[in-house]
């Protein structure tokens, strides 16, 4: 073959080969039912806390008021706070409604910067203050109740898709044959539940914040440790030469997962059934959107 003549093949193989790239990611095989996994592998109540798999436990560690306010997934807006400016977290060991906090606030001359929450349904987060506008407390402790709303409605049209997508793929009876996917399917519920529980108490006014980081002048901060004596708060301040503050103690960190009752009682068909008729409901997404989601547990 002639230098030219090979120069031409190897080009068209490449044309080819880029043409059919996009296509082979495109097309992808329907699942196939696996096999109920061995004793061996079988997940025990002590790594799935007794009713949920490690992949689902996570979901009840935290949640976020938006995206771009998720500072350990992403870096956040810069804060036009001062760098450096002396702070203080301000841990009350239970959960506050909105006014204790503005009183709280008012009383000890103090600015937020950022609240700790702690939602129904077992979902603690972080509302963190990144715009300095001459907005008053009771308007900054709204929006934080406002993202928490929207957070977790975002979430329930979310966990739709879940819930079709676990239709999707599997079968009634493959649910009722494998106790790791039961658990799943169980699991989809109560999370939706725990969902549910969260928005309904953020909108009905169900106190959230159990600890707020607060800026102010030295001496402020440096009285908030002596008037921490009465007990009804505990208050670490910054430490200046890291210009970090450490948190006080989530009073909620171990609480177990949110158990809906009622879907603790629900046979394994009535489980599937729901989920199904859920999932309906799901908001269109594409194919992209949808891989990698996985609920077979140990994948």
């Amino acid at each position: 073959m002639s230098p030219s003549r090979q120069k031409i093949y190897v080009l068209t193989i490449l044309l080819i080969g880029v043409l059919l790239f996009p296509l082979i990611f495109a097309y992808r095989p329907a699942p196939v039912s696996r096999p109920a996994p061995s004793e061996k592998d079988r997940a025990t109540p002590e790594t799935t806390g007794a009713a949920f798999s490690p992949e689902w436990k996570k979901y009840w560690q935290r949640f976020f008021m938006s995206p771009d306010r998720d500072d350990r997934d992403r870096p956040g807006p810069r804060s036009p706070f001062e760098i450096g400016e002396p702070r203080a977290n301000i841990g009350f060991g239970r959960l506050l409604s909105d006014g204790e906090v503005l009183d709280w606030l008012e009383a000890h001359d103090a600015e937020p910067r950022a609240f700790f929450m702690h939602a129904p349904g077992g979902f603690n987060g972080t509302h963190r203050l990144y715009e300095d506008e001459d907005t008053s407390m009771e308007e900054v402790l709204a929006e934080a109740r406002a993202e928490t709303i929207q957070a977790f409605e975002s979430s329930l049209d979310g966990h739709l898709i879940r819930l079709h997508r676990f239709a999707e793929r599997y079968t009634g009876e493959e649910v009722a044959a494998n106790e790791d996917l039961e658990e799943s399917a169980r699991s989809l519920l109560h999370l939706r539940s725990a969902f549910t529980a969260a928005r309904d108490g953020a909108e009905q006014g169900a106190p959230l914040i159990y600890s707020v980081e607060v800026a102010g002048e030295v001496p402020v901060l440096g009285q908030l440790q002596e008037d921490q004596t009465t007990g009804e708060f505990h208050a670490n301040l910054a430490d200046p030469a890291a210009g970090t503050v450490q948190r006080t103690v989530n009073p909620f960190a171990e609480h177990d997962p949110y158990l809906d009752p009622f879907v603790q009682d629900m046979d394994v068909e009535d489980v599937y059934q729901e989920i199904k008729e859920l999932g309906a409901y799901a908001p269109e997404v594409s194919m992209t959107d949808l891989q990698g989601t996985d609920l077979q547990k140990g994948e």
